[in-house]
């Protein structure tokens, strides 16, 4: 750039040399013309100048920053190496990879599932039946409850044998003895004796 430069400041200088020995010859307005035309040639030529000299700055940034950037591809170019590699064999694994057997066996199952859920809002099966029917719910329900007061009910049962066994099997000899009040609830647990 600037060999360049000097060439446009000594085409300047001989143009100006030029321009002054045909300055005789012409008149007044043209000779004006002419020195207005190397005033703003010089013009040009300075701002030029400061162009090359602010992109020069930029331009040696610029390689400053390129440098930098290849120094640190070379310090770490075995990390690089290895990421590439890495990629590579990934890349491999999933060309390798048997996707679309998977795929058609994940939507062989999403089937599988949708057909099972779609039973649940049937009338077709247990689940299906408990789910929709109300009044076997409720009939099933029902029936819990009571066996529930049959349990409880067996519970207090057994609880009372085993805390006055002389109540319910009676073999007297000589004579009875006091049974005691039956239980109402069941006895807890600690209360139990145990025999061994």
């Amino acid at each position: 750039m600037a060999p360049t430069l000097t060439r446009v400041n000594q085409t300047l200088d001989t143009l100006k040399i030029a321009i002054g020995s045909i300055a005789s010859v012409f008149d007044p307005n043209t000779k004006n013309n002419l020195q207005t035309l190397i005033a703003n040639m010089t013009i040009t030529s300075a701002e030029l100048s400061q162009l090359m000299n602010a992109q020069s700055g930029m331009l040696a940034k610029s390689l400053q920053n390129v440098n930098a950037v290849t120094e640190n591809l070379a310090r770490n170019n075995d990390a690089v190496t290895s990421s590439i590699r890495n990629v590579e064999v990934t890349t491999s694994r999933l060309a390798n990879a048997n996707i679309e057997g998977t795929v058609a066996a994940l939507q062989a199952t999403i089937n599988e599932l949708r057909n099972t859920i779609s039973r649940f809002n049937t009338n077709s099966g247990t689940l299906g039946l408990l789910m929709n029917d109300r009044k076997l719910y409720d009939q099933l329900n029902g029936s819990t409850d009571r066996l529930n007061k049959v349990l409880l009910g067996a519970e207090i049962l057994f609880d009372d044998i085993r805390l006055h066994p002389k109540r319910y099997v009676n073999i007297s000899v000589f004579g009875g003895k006091d049974k005691g009040e039956p239980i109402t609830s069941p006895a807890p647990k600690d209360s139990i004796p145990v025999k061994q």
